[in-house]
């Protein structure tokens, strides 16, 4: 039989009105059509939580920015206030280190001054003279030091003292002890020197010398340290005559 003939008897049998399901549309399945819609609610959500989070986040990191732009500045304001105090620290320093000094000067000057007045000296000496009508002829001379780094000394008058001259203790070079000889019998006379002159001196005995000697050089030693103290170069060395 051919395929022609198979058709038409089919249709004979089944009344011509046959229908393969395999051509028609397969219905959608309710529950499947919910699942459907619930995923893409789900991922609706999803999504709009994604643009919310992702505000957020930038919203936090324009924060971020800001406050970092707050925190440079106010970094940048300490510091600056850090310089102004380092700079008030410097300065107050200073003012220490000169009050400092200005304090150790008074102190050096004070005991300086002490120290003259501790070695305060005066006496009677014999004074060699280098002109005048006597010549060299030996002047009793009465000596006595004083506050200003002078040695002074005066002549006896009929009532008091007459002032005759002085030496600046600063400017004596030295101190010089001579021997005994036959002028020198008693080994009494030493020599103060300045540059301009030396001034022959003798005591009363030996040992009168010793003491107007020690006695110079100590306030000789002052008398320098005080120059220096009130040139601003106060002295370092302790070391005394």
């Amino acid at each position: 039989m051919t395929k022609t003939k198979e058709s038409k008897s089919r249709r004979k049998i089944f009344g011509g009105n046959l229908k393969f399901s395999f051509l028609k549309k397969k219905p959608v399945d309710p529950s499947s059509e919910a699942a459907y819609k619930k995923l893409r609610k789900e991922i609706d959500q999803l999504q709009e939580e994604k643009a919310v989070a992702q505000s957020k986040i930038e919203q936090m990191e324009l924060e971020k920015c800001v406050e970092k732009k707050a925190f440079i500045k106010e970094r940048d304001d300490l510091q600056v206030e850090v310089t102004k105090l380092q700079r008030m620290i410097e300065d107050l320093k200073i003012q220490l280190d000169n009050a400092q000094s200005e304090l150790e000067e008074a102190k050096e000057k004070q005991n300086i001054l002490s120290s003259i007045e501790l070695c305060k000296v005066n006496g009677w000496l014999w004074k060699r003279g280098v002109k005048g009508p006597t010549g060299r002829n030996w002047r009793y001379r009465w000596f006595t030091s004083e506050n200003d780094g002078r040695l002074y000394y005066y002549r006896k008058g009929i009532i008091q003292l007459i002032p005759r001259g002085s030496i600046d203790l600063e400017r004596i070079t030295a101190v010089q002890d001579l021997p005994a000889s036959e002028e020198n019998v008693e080994n009494s006379c030493f020599n103060v020197v300045i540059p301009s002159r030396t001034y022959e001196m003798k005591a009363k005995d030996e040992e009168e010398k010793l003491r107007w000697m020690d006695a110079l050089n100590h306030l000789i030693y002052w008398a320098k340290r005080k120059a220096s103290c009130n040139e601003g170069h106060v002295l370092c060395t302790d070391e005394k005559p």
